[in-house]
């Protein structure tokens, strides 16, 4: 949505300098077709400039990866969108439904205004959220035992993970463990603590969500005896 309302905003920029060129004309005294023509006319190349320049700042956008990629990719892909087809296909119709709408505004207006109104009746059944959720793959386990134990009983905690984590090899990308530390990196020197970041693979390469990824090994490592471990989605 953010990527559509990039592009519509962009066409309507673009509208608006070339309306008010063409409302120069007609003060000119141009009749109403022709102060059109000259005036569309006349900004043509600034107007393919503006959105040219506009598309090619977001071009890097598209081969960013991670979470990045998933909220910014669609603003990327949008504006090429908006110029290369959307505008193809309804300039196609555009001059018919706007003679229709100049011909009948009030039914015009009666209309739009029905719209908004009724909108207001969708509000309780359709969703918002402030930012959508992600799937990036990128999962922190803490795994943290009673303290003052040794460094020796920890490895033995994190070597029962590891032996668990093991199914889901063909899904986990990188994994990497440190023994001592918080999650946050914060405080160091205890041997009571072990923190794991695990990043999975792309999501079109694996069949269950980080989400999913993480409740199967709450499950998985729940049980461990001795240790109080905790799993989270760490792109958020």
């Amino acid at each position: 949505m953010g990527g559509l309302a990039l592009g519509i905003g962009m066409m309507v920029d673009s509208s608006i300098v070339i309306l008010e060129n063409i409302f120069k004309k007609r003060q000119e005294g141009l009749p109403l077709k022709e102060a059109a023509i000259e005036g569309g006319a006349e900004l043509v190349g600034a107007v393919v400039a503006s959105t040219l320049t506009t598309a090619v700042v977001f071009i890097p956008i598209v081969f960013v990866e991670g979470i990045a990629a998933q909220i910014f990719r669609p603003l990327a892909l949008a504006p090429k969108g908006i110029v290369n087809k959307l505008l193809e296909a309804f300039k196609k119709v555009y001059g018919k439904v706007l003679k229709w709408a100049l011909k009948f505004r009030k039914t015009v207006i009666l209309i739009v205004m029905a719209c908004f109104v009724g909108s207001f009746a969708l509000l309780g059944s359709v969703g918002v959220e402030f930012m959508p959720e992600s799937d990036a793959g990128q999962i922190g386990i803490t795994a943290e035992i009673q303290s003052g134990s040794q460094l020796e009983e920890t490895e033995e905690v994190v070597k029962e993970i590891n032996e668990r984590l093991a199914q889901f090899e063909d899904i986990i990308r990188v994994s990497y463990v440190s023994i001592g530390g918080s999650s946050n990196g914060v405080s160091a020197g205890t041997t009571n603590t072990a923190t794991y970041m695990v990043e999975l693979v792309s999501s079109s390469e694996r069949d269950i969500t980080t989400k999913e990824f993480i409740a199967q090994v709450t499950d998985l490592v729940g049980d461990i005896p001795g240790a109080e471990i905790t799993v989270a989605d760490q792109s958020s």
